[in-house]
């Protein structure tokens, strides 16, 4: 065998060996559900969107448990399909880091209905202990919860322009397109330059005035919104 052919075998093993290296292995676990009454969607569909290839489907409980085996070298980036018919077809985009010994973890969809007004959405859970289906079930109650809060804020939403509104005894800020849990009332609150009350916003500008609000750490306010 010549150098050049043994320095060509040598080549090819190291990359085999390589790639055998970067093998990983991605486990992920949740429900299916409609995006409206929350309730399981069974039969749900799982496609690989880059391959087109089918991994998994939901069972009667609206349940899935997928397997990826992902040979790419650097960090973990893969795109999911979830159809059912009746819904429209949804898909999850995933970036995740370097790991090196891949990964396990919940996710949950809701499928908006093709006539349907509730959006499609997706939401990561804490795998805690396990993906099995009793944690799956387990992990759903926090998702349950957050979505109801957003339906509700969703309707606090029509026909004002309110920036600081109160459900159940909690107290929020609200722009356009996201929301920010206070801790009172009274929470002092940047705007531009100015310190305002929580309370006193809704006299002080309107929501479709909000381009950044965040929680900040500052010694006369919590919570900062910038209107330019």
């Amino acid at each position: 065998m010549t150098k050049k052919a043994i320095g060509l075998l040598l080549l090819i093993c190291t990359s085999l060996l390589h790639l055998s290296a970067q093998a990983r292995t991605i486990q992920l676990a949740g429900l299916v559900v409609d995006s409206q009454t929350l309730n399981p969607i069974s039969t749900a569909d799982i496609y690989d969107d880059e391959t087109h290839r089918l991994i998994g489907s939901t069972n009667t409980e609206g349940y899935y448990h997928i397997s990826i085996n992902y040979n790419k070298p650097s960090d973990i980036r893969f795109k999911l399909r979830v159809v059912k018919s009746g819904y429209k077809a949804f898909t999850q985009t995933e970036h995740w880091g370097n790991l090196s010994n891949g990964a396990a973890s919940l996710m949950y969809f809701g499928l908006q209905q093709k006539l349907g007004a509730a959006p499609a959405f997706s939401s990561l859970g804490d795998k805690g202990n396990g993906i099995t289906y009793e944690q799956v079930l387990q992990g759903f109650i926090k998702v349950r919860e957050s979505r109801v809060l957003e339906t509700q804020l969703a309707h606090a939403r029509q026909g004002n322009q309110k920036v600081f509104i109160q459900l159940d005894d909690a107290a929020y800020l609200l722009s356009n397109s996201g929301w920010i849990k206070l801790n009172s009332a009274d929470d002092k609150v940047r705007v531009d330059d100015k310190i305002v009350a929580a309370n006193q916003l809704n006299d002080a500008l309107k929501r479709g005035q909000i381009k950044w609000m965040s929680p900040v750490d500052e010694q006369h306010a919590k919570f900062a919104i910038r209107t330019k």
